[in-house]
């Protein structure tokens, strides 16, 4: 529903039909000259006669659905007049309007003021999803799995360093020597040239003992960082629209505020849609005109 009002000239349009109508009847602040609501991008803007004619935001299409209906009664009464499926998309066009006009609101949650239009809620969303990006409800079995594998490869690396400081021990008293330039010779005795005791192993050049370290530094294993906890972040920096700053709100907070938010959408989607599935079952003009839209939400 596209809507124009303009008090000078005594007149009110509804899409393409324009009525006369004394309009100033129902806009009781004399300063208004014009009041206009565009449906298809679901806002409004009202132009006043004392000041420049700097659109000003309209925000509550409520406190004109007397003048809706006053306009569907005129517009019957044309020439041309209106017709019963005509009047339903008006009344239901309003219904539109409401609904829009409800959900941007600011939505009081926790003692903040949120704000709730569409970029809004969507960034508040993307907030919380990334803060809780493992969400121990959600991913509570694989977190689990994960800090399980996390604590075997613990305990492999302890047991590797066990095994490294028990050789380090038990070839603690062997000298390495040099014998020739593809191996390593390890004597178990006096090193000397003719000594027939001396036993050598060939060894690859790349091979050596780890040292051992158990506190997980130096040249030992090191231990794994994983820890994975689940549950994200804290809190993060948010601006409700009644602080002057970001401040620092709980993820379960900003979670619960998000979720309510939603709830209260979904709720307004079903009032809407019960109103204009009612509007379709009006047989009349006058009934379409006697139902008030405004009521129970």
């Amino acid at each position: 529903m596209n809507m124009v009002m303009l008090r000078s000239e005594g007149a009110m349009s509804v899409d393409n039909i324009v009525v006369e109508l004394d309009v100033a009847k129902w806009i009781l602040d004399s300063r208004v000259e014009l009041i206009a609501w565009n449906g298809d991008a679901a806002t409004g803007f009202i132009e006043y006669n004392d000041r420049p004619r700097i659109t000003e935001p309209l925000d509550d299409i409520a406190v004109y659905k007397d003048i809706v209906d006053v306009w569907i009664a005129a517009a019957a009464q044309l020439f041309a007049p209106l017709g019963l499926q005509q009047a339903k998309r008006v009344k239901q066009g309003l219904v539109d309007a409401l609904y829009h006009a409800k959900r941007r609101k600011p939505f009081s949650y926790g003692g903040r003021l949120y704000d709730s239009r569409d970029e809004a809620v969507g960034y508040l969303a993307a907030t919380v999803v990334s803060a809780e990006f493992v969400d121990p409800g959600a991913f509570g079995t694989m977190i689990s799995t994960l800090n399980h594998n996390v604590a075997i490869s613990n305990h492999s690396r302890d047991r590797v360093n066990s095994w490294s400081a028990t050789m380090a021990q038990n070839w603690n008293g062997l000298t390495i020597g040099s014998a020739g330039q593809e191996s390593l010779q390890f004597n178990t005795g006096p090193q000397t040239a003719t000594d027939p005791h001396a036993h050598n192993f060939y060894v690859a050049p790349h091979i050596r003992i780890f040292s051992p370290q158990p506190s997980g530094t130096g040249s030992g294993m090191h231990p794994e960082r994983m820890g994975l906890i689940g549950g994200g972040a804290g809190s993060v920096l948010w601006q409700p629209l009644d602080e002057q700053n970001p401040i620092p709100i709980a993820v379960s907070e900003l979670m619960a505020a998000l979720t309510a938010i939603v709830n209260y959408r979904t709720w307004l989607s079903v009032q809407r849609s019960t109103r204009k599935n009612f509007i379709d079952t009006l047989t009349t003009i006058a009934q379409i005109i006697d139902y008030d839209v405004t009521l129970g939400w």
